[in-house]
């Protein structure tokens, strides 16, 4: 049995009673699957789409979050996406997508938490979490386990580093597209990639809010800034990915 699948049946089976709160991959998978509820039943049932935010919410409040400023975004998204409700799919899915992206960062600063208290059956469950969303292959994830077991951090954000700025690489090459909504979908996802590895030591001068700003353009129609705008996120983006290469 793969070792990530092994850790989890064990943490999922007692870490809710052992620190008197819910799992934190236990809320991300739930909280997933209901936003992803909370998306097709848009069009079709506004009642059942609140219905289905409330539960993700209650859940998000019930989780016991280290960081303030996770807490706070979480907060702020989940405020987002009740607006976002009531306005296009293209909104929902953005505002949603943060909130994903904000439980992802908690899982990915969490590795190094967990590391750091010697919590070496929580660690890999986390890193594996990860890793499944990331698609990683089997080289990527044998490095990244191998990592996590060796408590070594800088291969460990090496590695996810460099999966997140792959996606949101190609992101940014849909989101030069002449169609505005085209553009804003895949903005968005590169927004959300970014989110979780926006304190890297490697970011340099690419920052949260030139993500944000470039969407605000968007929204805004002002193509002529926008363009200017993500021609500023790839010119910083590329350090970074060198940074991270190295």
């Amino acid at each position: 049995m793969n070792r990530w699948i092994l850790c989890a049946a064990l943490i999922l089976s007692s870490a809710a009673s052992a620190q008197n709160a819910p799992s934190l991959v236990e809320t991300y998978r739930s909280v997933s699957t209901l936003l992803n509820d909370v998306v097709k039943q848009q069009m079709k049932s506004t009642r059942l789409s609140v219905s289905k935010l409330d539960k993700a919410e209650e859940q998000i409040k019930a989780l016991q979050l280290e960081s303030n400023v996770i807490k706070t975004g979480l907060e702020n998204a989940v405020r987002n996406t009740r607006t976002a409700l009531v306005r296009t799919p293209d909104d929902l899915n953005a505002q949603v997508g943060q909130i994903k992206a904000l439980l992802q960062k908690a899982i990915y600063d969490g590795i190094f938490t967990q590391i750091a208290q010697k919590n070496m059956m929580v660690a890999p469950v986390y890193a594996g979490v990860l890793a499944d969303e990331l698609k990683l292959n089997p080289t990527e994830r044998k490095t990244l386990e191998d990592a996590v077991n060796a408590g070594n951090n800088k291969v460990i954000q090496i590695t996810i580093e460099r999966s997140y700025q792959k996606k949101i690489t190609s992101a940014l090459k849909a989101a030069a597209s002449t169609k505005i909504n085209v553009a804003y979908q895949n903005m968005a996802a590169a927004t959300n990639y970014f989110t979780v590895i926006q304190d890297s030591p490697r970011a340099g001068d690419l920052s949260f809010d030139d993500f944000v700003s470039a969407l605000g353009y968007l929204a805004g129609k002002q193509l002529s800034e926008y363009n200017s705008q993500l021609n500023k996120i790839n010119t910083n983006l590329a350090p970074f990915i060198q940074a991270s290469s190295q």
